[in-house]
């Protein structure tokens, strides 16, 4: 348990006693955590991963595993309609072939090289494993085609000079980004780029068949694959979960059967929309529209630590539910607004006796929803209430787009995507090399956020569209976000206590009043 910690969280010093929120750990982690653990033998869930949040008391939760679930075989054939999916042909896009993520992996060091055979079965291997990367899209579906119709995996390699490195995987990677092709395929291209004492591997896949979670399995595949190739042994992946296809049939019917539950949800925060939108300065000739840009900052390592650790153990929550309150203070200070709607991302990778496994599983899951959130009253109030109305969330928001054909999907200007720990030993963290995207793509227009720990410091990447607002707004926009995590950080730092809300409890004897009354007394 402890090893398993260890490698997915990427640090040595982890105990039985440490939380799994305090050191690095956020819903994507909890999954990788759960696959690392079958592969050793034993089965549990990242609900039980994040409930009971410390390797002492998650053991006990294990269960020793069974024969993997999924067929291990190639799986061909025609995807449902999962929600990405269709929301990404809703969006119509300028240039919808270019619309991707990438990863980048230094694969080679000194001598330690792999040869262009050894890369390529590697990728062979992954290719054969992971049925979404082989797929098409045929009327607005994915096609997941067999291996001798899909072909080898594609793959160039580039020998520069150490200084010509960055130029060359630069333009390699634009040039990989604008090669692919939904219809004709390929989906997912690679690049090795060699120089006299490094190699770097890119490999760019189009949005329709990666997400966050796709590219770290990718990653350690790829990792597994490369060290067998190049030690001569035969390429053995981990077991596969469930396919892509599985899980959208299975979604299928659990969203059905899940219908009356959630769409009385959806039609509530439906209700909750008017006069929640983020009130942006709308162009004018004397203000005109904003150019499309992209504005980063980071917070520094004590205001990073303040959130992460301060204020998750403070207040039970995650990382993601102190941002979003930091949103709603940005609006607050900026538009003065007392409600605010946001479209919240996620992984999208439910757990349910329903559906199958899909922690291994390469492609696009990520649920897209909206929630309204109180912008006033005091910062403890407004976390508490942050953190209970995103756990009030059914089901990861995954039955989100079949309830919006009922009650008309929400047209919401804001987005936050908080996309947890992201660096490490490979960059997967949606485009680190060329340009993702084509200009002129929306993908939900409006301004976005992104929003990620890298190392010590938490990145806060804010984009604007140009139809949306002024250049003005939207950096008076990052300015007040930016004041708002700085001063939730300085929230966080004086909090001593542990506050604890309803959904914190297993006991239906205590509501809201009673725990109030007991964090007064107790803190």
């Amino acid at each position: 348990m402890i090893q398993v910690f260890r490698q997915v969280l990427v640090r040595q010093d982890v105990t039985l006693d440490d939380n799994v929120f305090e050191i690095g750990g956020d819903s994507i982690k909890a999954i990788r955590i759960v696959s690392a653990l079958r592969a050793a033998g034993f089965t549990t869930t990242a609900r039980d991963v994040m409930g009971a949040m410390t390797p002492r008391a998650i053991a006990p939760l294990l269960r020793t595993a069974a024969g993997p679930r999924a067929s291990q075989g190639v799986v061909t054939g025609v995807v449902g309609g999962t929600a990405m999916v269709e929301q990404f042909f809703a969006w119509d896009l300028a240039v919808p072939d270019h619309f991707n993520q990438d990863l980048l992996m230094e694969i080679g060091v000194g001598a330690r090289r792999a040869t262009i055979e050894q890369v390529a079965a590697a990728l062979s291997a992954v290719w054969y494993h992971h049925d979404a990367l082989r797929a098409v899209v045929r009327a607005d579906r994915l096609h997941l085609r067999d291996v001798a119709e899909a072909g080898a995996f594609p793959l160039e390699s580039v020998e520069t000079s150490a200084d010509g490195l960055d130029g060359v995987l630069q333009q390699g990677g634009d040039r990989l980004h604008r090669g692919l092709d939904l219809v004709a395929g390929p989906l997912a291209r690679a690049l090795l780029v060699s120089t006299p004492h490094r190699q770097c591997l890119v490999i760019v896949a189009h949005h329709l068949v990666v997400d966050l979670v796709s590219w770290q399995v990718i990653a350690e595949d790829l990792r597994t694959a490369l060290d067998q190739a190049v030690a001569g042994e035969d390429i053995t992946l981990p077991a596969k979960t469930a396919s892509l296809r599985e899980w959208a049939d299975a979604l299928e019917v659990f969203t059905t059967h899940r219908a009356t539950e959630t769409d009385t949800h959806w039609s509530a925060v439906h209700r909750a929309l008017p006069g929640a939108d983020l009130r942006v300065e709308v162009p004018t000739p004397e203000t005109p529209a904003a150019s499309a840009r992209t504005e980063a900052f980071v917070l520094d390592a004590a205001a990073t630590t303040a959130i992460v650790d301060d204020g998750t153990r403070a207040y039970s929550c995650s990382v993601e539910d102190l941002v979003l309150t930091a949103l709603g203070e940005a609006a607050r200070r900026l538009t003065s607004q007392e409600r605010l709607s946001v479209r919240l991302e996620s992984h999208g990778r439910l757990e349910h006796d329903m559906l199958p496994p899909v922690d291994r599983t390469v492609g696009w899951f990520t649920s897209a929803y909206p929630v309204v959130l109180e912008t006033t009253g005091d910062l403890t109030q407004r976390v508490l209430q942050t953190k209970e109305l995103v756990r009030a969330v059914p089901d990861l928001g995954v039955g989100y787009s079949a309830a919006a054909r009922v009650v008309d999907r929400a047209d919401v200007t804001l987005t936050l995507n908080y996309i947890g720990s992201v660096g490490g030993r490979d960059a997967a963290r949606g485009s680190t090399v060329g340009t993702p995207s084509a200009e002129g793509n929306r993908a939900f227009g409006g301004v976005s956020v992104v929003v990620g720990v890298e190392g010590d410091v938490l990145r806060v990447v804010t984009a604007v569209d140009t139809t949306v607002t002024t250049d003005r707004w939207f950096e008076a926009f990052v300015g007040a976000l930016r004041a708002g995590l700085e001063d939730l950080a300085a929230h966080c730092r004086r909090q001593d206590g542990v506050h604890r809300t309803t959904s914190d409890l297993t006991s239906t004897d205590l509501d809201d009043d009673d725990l109030e009354a007991l964090n007064a007394l107790f803190g």
